[in-house]
């Protein structure tokens, strides 16, 4: 049988455990602080990145929602909402930019259309 992966929670609850117990040898609790010291750093790490992430995509969404209303109007902000929208369309992907840009295309001004590429 096979053994799972523990994940970094909890490796870092069964190092808390073993630096509680009386039963854990001295000389291995210097080891097992400095695991427990990096356990926590690697944690912190990745939820900072994850809030960061996702309010990227909260700013992301908030400026596509604008560029939209860009797109739609002839004004002198549609080639810079056009330059965001192929940047946007580029990070999601061929198929899922290939069916934005089919859905947006009936209601996207010519400007637009020409700064794009449709």
């Amino acid at each position: 049988m096979a053994r799972r992966k523990m994940t970094l929670e909890e490796q870092l609850r069964g190092v808390r455990a073993a630096l509680k117990s009386r039963r854990t040898p001295p000389q291995l609790k210097a080891g097992l602080e400095r695991r427990k010291k990096s356990l926590e750093e690697t944690l912190g790490k990745s939820s900072e990145n994850r809030t960061r992430k996702r309010s990227f995509l909260d700013e992301e969404k908030d400026a596509l929602k604008s560029t939209f209303a860009d797109l739609t109007s002839d004004t002198a902000r549609t080639p810079l909402a056009a330059s965001r929208f192929k940047k946007f369309t580029n990070k999601i992907g061929p198929v899922a930019s290939s069916i934005l840009q089919k859905i947006i295309e009936t209601v996207l001004t010519e400007a637009a259309k020409k700064s794009i590429g449709l």
